[in-house]
C-alpha cells in the first residue's frame, strides 16, 4: 500500500534566479555560500561525519529532513556518508516537500551550484530519476543501494504523522510557509501537528536553520522538551 498524501504545488521558480522561490520572495539556502551554510548547519551540526564513521558492519542510518528544496543537503550528506562511512554500511534519507521542483527547476538549481566532481555525479544521478508530481513517498536508490531516498511529496505535517520507526538525526530547514506559521501565532498549531511526530520518533538533537524569524521556530522547540543545535555547545 503506497500512501497518497491530500495535496501539493509545483514549485515556482524565479525565472532569473534558479535558487529563489517566487511564491515565497525567499532563497532555499545562502546565496553567498550554500554548501558552506548546509555544511556548517547540518552535516557539522548534526555531527555526521563522526556519526558515519562510528558506525557498526551493517547498520542503517537514518536521517530525517522538512523542505527537500534543491536536495543540496542530502547530496552534502552522502558525500560524506561515502567518504567516511564502512562500505558495509547504509544511509537512509527520508525527506518531505510540500512544493517539490518539476525536473528541469531542479536540474538547473544543481547546475548553477560549483559542486565538487563527486556531488556533481550525485546530483546528476538525483535529476535522472526525478519523480513526478505525485503526492506520495518516491523511493530511489544510490549507489548499489547503499543509499535509500524516501522523498515524501507532502506536507511535513501530513507524512510525519504517520511515519514510523527511529529517526537518528534531523534537519528542520526554515522557509517562508513555516515562518509565517509562527509569526501568525500559530506556534502551538506547529509544535501539536510537527514537533510532536518527530518527538515520537526518539530521535537525536534536532538541527535546523537559522533565518529569518527563526528565532521563533527555536522557541518553540525547547517549548517541547527539544535541545536545539546549532548553539555553542556540544552533544552530550
Amino acid at each position: 500500500f503506497v500512501r497518497r498524501y491530500s495535496r501539493i504545488s509545483a514549485a515556482e521558480i524565479d525565472a532569473s534566479d534558479a535558487h529563489r522561490s517566487s511564491a515565497f520572495n525567499d532563497y532555499y539556502f545562502s546565496i553567498t555560500d550554500p554548501i558552506g551554510e548546509r555544511q556548517t548547519i547540518f552535516i557539522e551540526g548534526n555531527h555526521l561525519t563522526e556519526r558515519f564513521q562510528s558506525l557498526k558492519p551493517n547498520q542503517t542510518i537514518r536521517i530525517g529532513e522538512t523542505g527537500f528544496g534543491t536536495g543540496l543537503t542530502f547530496l552534502l550528506a552522502c558525500e560524506h556518508f561515502l567518504k567516511h562511512a564502512p562500505r558495509n554500511t547504509r544511509l537512509q534519507w527520508v525527506s518531505t516537500e510540500r512544493y517539490p521542483m518539476v525536473k528541469p527547476d531542479i536540474t538547473k538549481a544543481l547546475d548553477a551550484l560549483p559542486l565538487t566532481a563527486e556531488l556533481r555525479q550525485l546530483a546528476d544521478e538525483l535529476c535522472h530519476c526525478w519523480p513526478e508530481l505525485i503526492p506520495t513517498c518516491h523511493r530511489r536508490l544510490f549507489r548499489h543501494g547503499r543509499i535509500t531516498l524516501d522523498l515524501h511529496f507532502g506536507d511535513s505535517t501530513e507524512v510525519l504523522s504517520d511515519l514510523s520507526g527511529v529517526i537518528d538525526a534531523w534537519c528542520l530547514d526554515g522557509f517562508s510557509p513555516l515562518i509565517e506559521t509562527l509569526n501568525h501565532g500559530l506556534q502551538n498549531s506547529f509544535k501539536r501537528s510537527l514537533i510532536t511526530p518527530i518527538m515520537k520518533q526518539r530521535s537525536a538533537p534536532l538541527v535546523q536553520r537559522e533565518l529569518y524569524a527563526m528565532g521563533s521556530v527555536q522557541s518553540v522547540l525547547r517549548s517541547a522538551k527539544y535541545r536545539v543545535l546549532p548553539e555553542n555547545e556540544s552533544d552530550s
